[in-house]
C-alpha cells in the first residue's frame, strides 16, 4: 500500500480503546479549526493520531476514566511542556458514517462506545441544527509504534491532519478478525435502522459507507 500522510485526531484513551479492539465507533461534529466548525469524513483512511488536549476523564464511562490506564492519568491531561514526539501505533479505515440528527439514536448506541451520557448530551447540544457523525472504524495496529516528531501544524482543534512526510504502512494487523468486526457494524447498522424514525415523523438519517 502507499504510504498514508493524512491523520485523524482523537483522544489518547480512545485512539488506545480503538487499537485494543475494544471500540470501532467514534463520534465527531467537528473541531474549531475543521471547516466552518463542521466534521466532514473527507479521507477513507488515516493514522490514529492521539491528543491530550482537552481530555476529559469525566467525559468516558468507567473503566475508561478511572486514570489507570496510560492514555488517561488523572482527571485532565494537558502535558507540560508540550509534547516532542507522538506515537503512532494504529491507522484506520473508515467503513461507514452515518449521520445522525435524533438523540434517540445516539442513546441507543451507548453499548457500543465509551463517552458519558453527560458528554453525549453535551456533543447533541452544541449546534444542535447540525447532524452528530458516526463513524465505523477498521483499525490495523502495528507491530512497532512511528515515531512521530510534532510540529506546530499538528495542534489545534482540528480533525484531519497532514503529516509533513507520509508514513509507510508498516507491518500492522486488524485490532479485529472479519467476523467480530462485522458483527459490530451489523449490530450498529441494526439499532440505526430502528431509532431512524421518531413520533415527530423526521426523515430518517442518511447511511453510508466510506467517504465524502
Amino acid at each position: 500500500m502507499s504510504p498514508l500522510g493524512i491523520a485523524l485526531k482523537e483522544w489518547a484513551v480512545v485512539v488506545d480503546a480503538l487499537t485494543q479492539g475494544e471500540l470501532i465507533l467514534l463520534l465527531r461534529k467537528g473541531g474549531i479549526h475543521d471547516y466552518k466548525g463542521r466534521f466532514r469524513a473527507k479521507h477513507g483512511q488515516a493514522w490514529l493520531l492521539p491528543t491530550y488536549a482537552h481530555q476529559l476523564a469525566s467525559a468516558l464511562k468507567p473503566p475508561y476514566c478511572d486514570g489507570q490506564r496510560p492514555a488517561l492519568k488523572g482527571h485532565r491531561i494537558s502535558p507540560t511542556p508540550p509534547l516532542e514526539t507522538i506515537y503512532l501505533k494504529s491507522w484506520a479505515s473508515i467503513t461507514h458514517v452515518f449521520p445522525i440528527h435524533q438523540s434517540a439514536s445516539i442513546h441507543a448506541l451507548a453499548p457500543y462506545h465509551i463517552w458519558s451520557d453527560e458528554f453525549i448530551q453535551q456533543r447533541l447540544s452544541w449546534k444542535p441544527h447540525r447532524p452528530l457523525m458516526v463513524l465505523l472504524l477498521r483499525v490495523y495496529r502495528l507491530s512497532e509504534p512511528v515515531e512521530l516528531a510534532m510540529q506546530p501544524s499538528y495542534s489545534g482543534c482540528r480533525s484531519w491532519i497532514t503529516l509533513e512526510h507520509p508514513i509507510p504502512l508498516v507491518p500492522s494487523s486488524p485490532a479485529l478478525d472479519d467476523t467480530a468486526y462485522q458483527h459490530q457494524v451489523n449490530a450498529i447498522t441494526a439499532v440505526l435502522q430502528e431509532t431512524s424514525s421518531d413520533d415527530s415523523g423526521a426523515d430518517s438519517p442518511a447511511i453510508h459507507s466510506g467517504h465524502d
